[in-house]
């Protein structure tokens, strides 16, 4: 029984991440297979899993901005461009729910940074995310 409850607060952090991040659940799946761990440690704080997906895509920005910091952009190979995607659609959502600048700037502090950064040398991530919005767009 006990597990049963951890694996619907899984398929409803799949089904998120495959909305906000406009991937395929069977994409989102993958994600969430091999990143258990870091999902499970999420519900660990006690968020649902709205909260888990918001605290994550907070997390790889943070990781994103640390590494280019530290001129180690090795660390970031493995974060997945959707990963701005959702933190953009947190940000939007949590604006509708009424949060206020304050609290979203404190929930999200290494979302501006990172937007401003260049990724490779030719693109900054905020044109990056301006692609992957254009897709999002597309399918409606």
């Amino acid at each position: 029984m006990f597990g049963f409850g951890k694996k619907k607060k899984l398929d409803e952090f799949t089904a998120m991440l495959a909305e906000f991040g406009n991937i395929s659940k069977k994409d989102a799946q993958a994600y969430v297979d091999k990143n258990q761990n870091e999902i499970k440690a999420a519900f660990g704080r006690g968020l649902d899993a709205i909260g888990a997906l918001m605290y994550i895509s907070d997390n790889q920005m943070e990781r994103i901005f640390a590494a280019h910091q530290i001129e180690e952009l090795d660390l970031v190979k493995d974060i997945p461009d959707f990963w701005l995607l959702v933190c953009l659609q947190s940000v939007v959502a949590m604006e509708a729910a009424g949060v206020s600048s304050e609290q979203l700037n404190f929930n999200f502090k290494y979302w501006n940074k990172v937007i401003k950064i260049e990724t490779d040398g030719v693109l900054t991530y905020d044109e990056k995310l301006k692609i992957l919005v254009e897709k999002l767009n597309s399918k409606k």
